[in-house]
């Protein structure tokens, strides 16, 4: 082989040597790449938040806060797909649904797609035109036992005398309640939430927060009744 062989063979060893370590460069950096968007998906996986359980039964509720009645609002969740809903209302109207994120809703067919606010630990939809559904309680939330005898309280924090008034509350679903006052009048009721409950039948819809330990029901009329 002679000089003139002998360089070219050795700038054709160049080449091939400038063309592998490209190659090793591309490979290295391709690898790189995958590696980072594998990693940035698994970290926004990681930290995405989970959508809730909101499958079952609900019941409705009026802008006022009072009951609808024995109504029974459903909510069903694609075991597949969590993020796709369908709503039912007590009317039998039916809406496809989804999550916007992990604390709103969308029932897609109703009123242009009606969104709804998750409150109460994933407990309460508050719905965009005033009125909401909550969980029947008999899913186990923890809800007081405010059942027994109570006496009332004037405004003034005088007591009612020998006057007893009694909340009834359903063992198969403790956020049903049954108000009786001294004077025998009867309300349907319910929690609003854990210290909160509603008389629907009084006074449109009558509030009473829970204090003392749940040994007291201030009534938003001023009277209150007490364990």
């Amino acid at each position: 082989m002679n000089a003139i062989d002998e360089l070219m063979a050795m700038f054709r060893a160049r080449e091939e040597l400038m063309i592998v370590r490209n190659i090793h460069t591309l490979c290295t950096r391709f690898v790189a790449v995958w590696l980072f968007v594998m990693l940035s998906s698994a970290l926004a996986c990681a930290q995405a938040s989970p959508l809730p359980n909101l499958a079952g039964r609900w019941t409705g509720f009026l802008p006022t806060g009072a009951s609808e009645g024995d109504s029974t609002e459903t909510v069903e969740q694609n075991p597949g797909d969590p993020s796709r809903l369908t709503f039912r209302n007590a009317g039998g109207s039916v809406s496809r649904g989804h999550f916007l994120n992990a604390t709103t809703v969308v029932a897609d067919d109703w009123q242009g797609g009606l969104r709804g606010t998750l409150e109460n630990n994933n407990r309460t939809i508050r719905w965009a035109n005033s009125t909401s559904w909550s969980r029947s309680a008999s899913a186990g939330f923890g809800l007081p036992n405010l059942a027994g005898r109570w006496t009332g309280f004037l405004p003034t924090g005088a007591s009612e005398g020998n006057s007893t008034e009694t909340v009834e509350q359903s063992p198969s679903d403790p956020n049903r309640l049954t108000f009786r006052n001294a004077g025998g009048s009867v309300s349907r009721g319910h929690f609003l939430n854990a210290t909160t409950v509603i008389a629907d039948d009084w006074q449109g819809g009558l509030r009473g927060t829970l204090e003392n330990n749940n040994r007291t029901i201030r009534w938003a009329n001023s009277t209150s009744w007490s364990r």
